[in-house]
């Protein structure tokens, strides 16, 4: 995946950039897509320097526990929002 830093976009070679784990459930995968999609959100109406984990939570409607879970910051988040949007 990639991530962005410093407004370049740079391969997310470390683990901490990657998602925890991969939903299997269908409720699990509801979850992680809306993470995703309030992180789409976020960057298309408020900007980039608006994300972070808990405003990311308050707009998907999940718990802060729930972002933690299947992401371990947002870096991993907005990376697996590029990727999806490459797919």
């Amino acid at each position: 995946g990639l991530v962005e830093r410093d407004g370049r976009l740079e391969k997310a070679d470390d683990p901490v950039s990657r998602p925890r784990r991969k939903p299997k459930q269908a409720r699990s995968q509801q979850i992680v897509l809306a993470i995703e999609e309030a992180c789409v959100r976020i960057l298309t109406e408020e900007g980039p320097d608006a994300v972070n984990t808990n405003r990311i939570a308050e707009v998907a409607g999940v718990n802060i526990a729930s972002v933690y879970r299947y992401f371990p910051n947002k870096d991993a988040i907005m990376a697996e929002v590029y990727e999806r949007q490459l797919a």
